[in-house]
């Protein structure tokens, strides 16, 4: 899925959850429902994320992020 399609379903639901598996060095990115693995892209935060989306800066409060290694 693009990472455009993945952020929209992000921000629909004010949720990022970013899954670091330290083994393979993959990185999954979701919604809390689904996630999907970014490839080819450097790793990121929820902090990344936020930016990344256009998300006001007085908007991230309103935000539940999560950042897990799996």
């Amino acid at each position: 899925m693009k990472f455009s399609k993945v952020a929209a379903l992000c921000k629909k639901r004010k949720r990022i959850h970013v899954y670091n598996d330290p083994k393979s060095e993959a990185q999954w990115l979701g919604d809390g429902i689904g996630i999907y693995l970014l490839e080819g892209m450097p790793q990121i935060t929820t902090d990344e994320c936020l930016r990344l989306f256009d998300v006001p800066e007085d908007k991230h409060s309103s935000y539940f992020c999560l950042h897990n290694e799996v």
